[in-house]
């Protein structure tokens, strides 16, 4: 599911890219949230791209909104201080 039709990014590297990565001004608990449904929606573009069945991707949806909050924020990239 990406915004006006076009394709969500495919890697942590083309989120950074397309300026959806860290925002400072939010929690890490909020962009642990928020990397979460960014890895939902590029997931979920990737799986219908590959013809999975919407059951299949229902099941990742809830796979993924069911990894405790720990492991989005391991997952998060995260910028080198500079």
């Amino acid at each position: 599911m990406s915004d006006e039709g076009h394709c969500a990014p495919r890697t942590a590297v083309e989120v950074e890219q397309a300026g959806i990565g860290h925002q400072f001004d939010r929690s890490e608990f909020d962009e642990a949230i928020a990397w979460r449904d960014r890895y939902i929606a590029w997931q979920t573009d990737r799986m219908r791209g590959d013809a999975c069945t919407e059951e299949q991707v229902e099941a990742m949806v809830r796979k993924a909104l069911g990894m405790p909050y720990a492991f989005w924020i391991d997952a998060m990239p995260r910028r080198q201080a500079h």
